[in-house]
């Protein structure tokens, strides 16, 4: 598909063996048409629907049919009004969302086929809760592997869109700042939850493969940090348990504010904050050669540093604790 478009009119499309499509040449949707792939290959892995309705941005039917390891990317928003249907293969999200309908659902998806998010993407898969239901499985994670999220509303809350994303990294500024993951024993992931519903009263459980563990992490002694206004909060710790899909999950329960969140072991200081040029910062000798000295003049908390190479790679990360300055960093 190079040039004009394909009206599916309300009729089903099965493709088999290959699609090419470029964003000059759109799929018009509609909320009574299935489109099937069945993908061998693809030479251009992006899917385009018509943006001038949200009708023609609808099918009732997607189902993923791919080599297994086979993505196919979203380039424009996409209602689903009936279900998703994970054969082989994942959906990644770009810019634009996935929204499963009140009345669709996803179907067929686990840990190998489910739709990808990231950090640097702002697309997220949308689905209604419904107040005092059972949780709702968001069945997303990173090119890396599958993190999901399960959301259910207390029955005094409000019914509604709870959009979930996850990402690669735990940030010390939940979105921005020094990357928490590189040394402290987390999951390596954090999970974006966003309402616009009036009222939110939420239990949250978030999952995790075990290759998502990272320098160490103890899922038997942590717990699920949230990060409000500017700092990641600290609660009491417990064990995470065994679910589907190879995973293992921990729980937040009755949240009235939402994302990001992450899953961290006791004891490691997410709070760090960032240190500006403008405190009392001092880094000597200058021009330095194989040793660099780090002083804080009041040091009133546990700070983190790294060190980038000139090659942009990280040559040396640490903890500039508050009892003690950092002396001879290796450069």
């Amino acid at each position: 598909m190079n040039s004009g478009s394909m009206s599916l009119n309300g009729r089903n499309v099965i493709l088999n063996g290959t699609i090419s499509q470029n964003s000059n040449s759109k799929f018009i949707g509609h909320t009574n048409s299935e489109l099937h792939l069945n993908l061998s290959s693809v030479s251009n892995d992006t899917l385009f629907f018509d943006n001038t309705s949200t009708n023609n941005q609808s099918l009732s039917k997607l189902k993923i049919n791919l080599t297994p390891t086979t993505t196919i990317v979203l380039g424009s928003k996409l209602n689903i009004h009936n279900e998703l249907t994970f054969v082989k293969g994942k959906v990644e999200l770009v810019n634009d969302d996935l929204v499963i309908m009140p009345a669709a659902s996803i179907t067929g998806y686990d840990d190998s086929y489910y739709i990808v998010t990231s950090q640097n993407n702002s697309g997220a898969l949308i689905m209604n809760v419904n107040a005092g239901s059972a949780y709702v499985t968001f069945p997303v994670g990173t090119s890396n592997n599958y993190s999901p999220a399960h959301i259910q509303q207390a029955s005094s809350a409000t019914s509604g869109n709870f959009n979930v994303r996850a990402m690669n990294t735990v940030l010390s500024g939940g979105t921005s700042g020094f990357v928490n993951s590189n040394t402290l024993k987390v999951v390596n992931r954090t999970w974006f939850v966003n309402s616009t519903v009036s009222t939110i009263n939420a239990n949250l459980k978030f999952g995790w493969v075990a290759a998502a563990e990272v320098n160490g992490f103890n899922r038997n002694n942590a717990y699920v940090s949230h990060f409000t206004s500017s700092a990641w909060d600290v609660v009491s710790a417990g064990s995470a348990t065994v679910s589907t899909n190879n995973t293992y999950e921990l729980s937040r329960m009755g949240m009235t504010s939402l994302s990001p969140f992450a899953v961290v072991e006791t004891g490691e200081p997410l709070k760090v904050k960032e240190q500006s040029i403008s405190d009392n910062f001092e880094v000597y000798p200058n021009p330095s050669k194989d040793v660099v000295n780090v002083k804080l003049s009041n040091p009133s908390d546990d700070y983190n540093y790294e060190l980038p190479a000139i090659t942009g790679s990280t040559s040396s990360t640490s903890i500039i604790s508050n009892s003690s300055n950092k002396s001879g960093i290796k450069i």
